[in-house]
């Protein structure tokens, strides 16, 4: 294993990361104004706030900030060792493009192209290939295929569409575009590091495919009653703690059964009162501390901390949405993964 340098680094950056006193400052703020301050303040984001006038930013601009401030911290790791040279260290790019994709999608069913493109951040049009803008103008899923027909994007989705050459369902397109993303990081890994290494990829990928199959499935069964071989179509072909155990969790006729079921693996939850997005959003915060703990790789060190970066960014937007909607932030702190 390479780059224990690039690990100490990891581990000093990781103690920056917002604590449970930071989020309860944050809870105590009364406006966008007075969070935006106190982030001023962090040295987790006092560079990439820098110039912002806390009084006049706008929430959107704000998130946006956090988010950009996690792929240029994820820039300043792997250059710091040149390890952006392999495939695999280019996974939070490919995880970037994945996120727009989908975000595209939800817009494209809307009906709302052109509104995509002030979403698009703009370090996306640096470091993608993708023609983000381009797919702003398609209205149909042919015209979407066409603009992503030379990009690695294509055909998971051209799979997916209906014989009769009617639309694929969102879910599905979803669902292959998440599938692809988790198949890359899995089949890079096995091809540029070493075998010890590859597993605790590996882990940390079913530790994550895990906890989003154990959210959907636990939507599928409250809300729409969906039964086991039509939540596991649904759900993602990678597994932490084997797939038997999760088709027995599908299998589940109440929620309630779920939970208890979920409460005899490693992602055992002690706080009844937690939703099920707070439950699993914990539940990945501690294995991925875990790895950066104990782990003597560069790659399974970054991709943990990438991980919590984007739990992190999370919570600050639930803060933010309880701010805007006037919420009981009391309760929001205490739903927040720390």
């Amino acid at each position: 294993m390479g780059g224990n340098a690039t690990v100490a680094k990891i581990r000093t950056v990781f103690g920056r990361a917002l604590t449970a006193a930071d989020y309860h400052e944050m809870t105590n703020r009364q406006n966008i104004t007075e969070l935006c301050d106190y982030l001023k303040t962090h040295k987790r984001y006092e560079e990439a706030l820098r110039d912002v006038e806390p009084a006049t930013v706008h929430r959107g601009y704000l998130e946006q900030l956090i988010k950009k401030e996690n792929f240029l911290t994820y820039r300043r790791l792997v250059k710091f060792q040149q390890l952006d040279r392999g495939e695999f260290y280019k996974f939070y790019i490919k995880k970037a493009e994945t996120v727009q994709l989908i975000s595209f999608l939800h817009m494209y069913e809307a009906g709302l192209n052109e509104e995509y493109l002030a979403s698009v951040p703009g370090y996306m049009t640096e470091y993608s290939k993708l023609g983000l803008f381009e797919l702003a103008a398609c209205h149909s899923f042919e015209q979407i295929l066409k603009t992503l027909r030379k990009t690695e994007y294509y055909k998971p989705l051209k799979k997916i569409m209906p014989k009769d050459g009617g639309e694929p369902e969102l879910a599905k397109a979803e669902r292959a575009l998440r599938v692809h993303y988790y198949k890359h990081v899995l089949e890079s890994a096995k091809a540029e590091l070493s075998e010890e290494e590859y597993k605790e990829i590996a882990k940390l990928v079913g530790t994550d495919a895990d906890l989003i199959n154990y959210t959907n499935a636990y939507r599928m069964k409250k809300y729409f009653s969906l039964d086991k071989e039509q939540i596991e179509k649904r759900s993602l072909p990678f597994s932490r703690i084997g797939k038997a155990k999760m088709s027995e969790l599908y299998a589940c006729d109440e929620t309630e059964d779920m939970e208890h079921l979920m409460d005899r693996t490693v992602y055992r939850n002690d706080d009844p009162d937690q939703t099920i997005e707070s439950r699993n959003a914990k539940a990945r915060l501690k294995a991925v501390r875990h790895v950066i703990e104990l782990t003597s790789s560069s790659a399974a060190a970054l991709f943990a901390y990438m991980m919590i970066c984007d739990i992190e960014a999370a919570n600050i937007t639930h803060i933010i949405e309880g701010i805007r909607y006037k919420a009981d932030l009391s309760e929001i702190e205490s739903q927040l993964a720390v």
